[in-house]
């Protein structure tokens, strides 16, 4: 399935709406979605920007796998000269144009002064009237700051695929569990080496850059899915959950987050996401 992907440069300071005729109408709403949801995030508080956007059933971590509605309402309105800036760097929507994701770099700041930096990620839902609605959030926290040229790229379907049947790629999650060795033999099956890799502590990379098939730092000891979620073309879908791991010997819990994406008839990882909860 040949995939189309653009390259558009973007200023870190930039918070207009961006209008990009290289972008499909399907695309382009996504991407305004995400930028809307930011610029309310500055206008009007966190808070009401997170419950504007949301869809009813969104999860959010809380640290474990909650309802978002839930658990947005039970918090405090911020402090107004805190604030939580961030931009897309990347997206990618299904060819049926119900199901996309948005990433890219946040930064927390305080009466002027940048105190945090890391890397969101925000699984959206196109809803019955047209509107998008995260349904997920999550993201991970490191100290590097993205480059200040960074570029937008995104990755759709030329056109609509046929049906995909009933593959599942929500049966896959287990296999990403266990013992080291069959994690690094399933990784290396599972994952597109192009994959995006987030993990705390660290920039943004592809399987590939983290070489996940030849870890030794991390032995997952098992796993619970909280969730599934599938475009209507069954072209892309999402895992969320978490993990309950050894770092270094020391048992530690993680939320994971995964996009699955169907190509060339195989269901393969296009997002890795771990952070520590």
């Amino acid at each position: 399935m040949p995939l189309l992907a653009f390259a558009i440069a973007f200023g870190f300071q930039t918070w207009i709406k961006p209008v990009r005729p290289e972008l499909s109408p399907a695309m382009q709403s996504l991407v305004s979605a995400e930028y809307s949801f930011a610029d309310q995030a500055g206008r009007n508080g966190l808070k009401s920007a997170f419950l504007s956007n949301m869809a009813d059933d969104a999860t959010v971590f809380d640290p474990l796998p909650v309802n978002g509605r839930e658990a947005w309402l039970r918090k405090p309105i911020g402090a107004p000269d805190a604030k939580l800036m961030w931009r897309p760097v990347f997206a990618e929507i299904s060819s049926s144009g119900d199901l996309g994701y948005t990433t890219g770099p946040w930064t927390y700041m305080k009466a002027g002064r940048a105190l945090a930096h890391g890397t969101y990620f925000t699984i959206w839902r196109r809803e019955a009237d047209g509107t998008w609605k995260f349904i997920l959030d999550r993201g991970v926290a490191h100290s590097a700051t993205y480059p200040a040229d960074s570029a937008f790229r995104s990755l759709e379907k030329l056109r609509p695929g046929p049906a995909r049947g009933t593959a599942n790629p929500a049966t896959l999650d287990p296999r990403l569990a266990g013992k080291m060795a069959d994690l690094r033999k399933a990784y290396k099956e599972l994952i597109d080496p192009d994959a995006l890799v987030l993990r705390d502590s660290a920039l943004p990379m592809s399987a590939k850059q983290a070489k996940l098939d030849a870890t030794t730092e991390l032995d997952r000891i098992s796993q619970a899915r909280a969730g599934f979620g599938m475009s209507e073309a069954r072209d892309l879908a999402y895992t969320f959950g978490t993990v309950w791991s050894a770092v270094k010997g020391v048992d530690t819990q993680f939320a994971y987050v995964r996009v699955w994406r169907f190509d060339d008839g195989k269901w393969k990882l296009a997002v890795d996401l771990l952070s520590a909860i």
